[in-house]
Parts: structure tokens; sequence; C-alpha cells
């Protein structure tokens, strides 16, 4: 186990918007990256200073990041059996799909459906900014995402002042 920087990004572009993981662990031959995207196909290791990697975090719009303490090869292994068990597709196993499985199986963020998300209007929809009450529909899922990681992180390290130490940024 070794603590590894858990990096979830948010995309945003004029017809939807995207989701996804890049995690960074430090190491004595280098920064280790790995990305889990439900639109790539998963990589058998993670790659020091990986220039795709290093430009995901540049140009996300939003950025929230916290640490946990697990091990880089049993995350891969497993991604990996994710990826292939289920066929992504727009409507289900999607990118936010794909992080929310990240999330509750590493880091123990659950995700808490639509009726524990306040209303906010942070998610967007067709080009549009869209009320989280629309969080069933499926361009908006990255932004509920993204908001009930960002909210779970906040609760947590205010909570109780530091188990996961965060960091959110937009852009």
């Amino acid at each position: 186990m070794s603590k590894i920087n858990v990096h979830v990004l948010e995309f945003f572009s004029c017809d939807c918007t995207h989701i996804e993981v890049v995690l960074e662990e430090q190491t004595q031959e280098g920064t280790l990256y790995y990305n889990i995207d439900r639109w790539a196909d998963p990589l058998d290791q993670a790659k020091i200073n990986d220039e795709e990697c290093l430009k995901l975090l540049k140009d996300a719009n939003k950025e929230v990041t916290f640490t946990i303490d697990r091990d880089m090869n049993q995350i891969i292994e497993c991604w990996k059996k994710e990826y292939s068990s289920n066929e992504g597709n727009i409507c289900c196993n999607n990118c936010a799909d794909a992080t929310a499985w990240f999330l509750d199986t590493f880091a123990n963020i659950t995700n808490p459906g639509s009726c524990a998300k306040p209303i906010t209007c942070d998610y967007l929809c067709c080009g549009f900014f869209a009320p989280s009450f629309l969080q069933a529909c499926t361009p908006t899922l990255p932004g509920r995402v993204m908001g009930y990681v960002a909210d779970h992180i906040q609760h947590e390290t205010s909570a109780l002042l530091g188990p996961k130490t965060m960091t959110m940024s937009k852009k």
C-alpha cells in the first residue's frame, strides 16, 4: 500500500461534460500516473511522467484531488476487470459510472443518489447549465459525480480534520 493522489477531473465542452480519474503515485523511480477513463482501453501498468495524464491534469476545467492508501497494481487489475466486464455506452457504463465505481471501490465514497444532493446549477446539459433535480439525465451525470465527491471530501475533511486532504480548483 502506498499514498496515491486521486485527481477527479471534469471537462466541459459546448455539448457535454466528461469526467475521469488520474492516479498519481510518487516512487523512487519517479512519479507514476494512471488514467481511469471509460472511453479509453485500460493500460497494463502506470507510466512514469505520462505525458497524456499530465496533459489531462493541465486541461481539466474542474479538479478535485485527495489521497488514498492503496496498491496501484491492485487498482489497475480491478479496473481492467471492470472495464472488460461491462461494455460502455452513453446511457449506462459511461464515464460518470466508471468514476463512481472507482470512488466507491477504492475511496469509500458512495454515490448518494439523486435525493441526497441539494439543488444546484452545477450540471452542464446540452451546452446549458441544468439544475440538479435533472440528475438522472445522462448528460448531467459527470457534474453530479463531481458534486458528490467534492461534498464528501469537504465534509470528511471538516468533520475529521484530515484522513484525506482535498483541493478543488476551477480553471
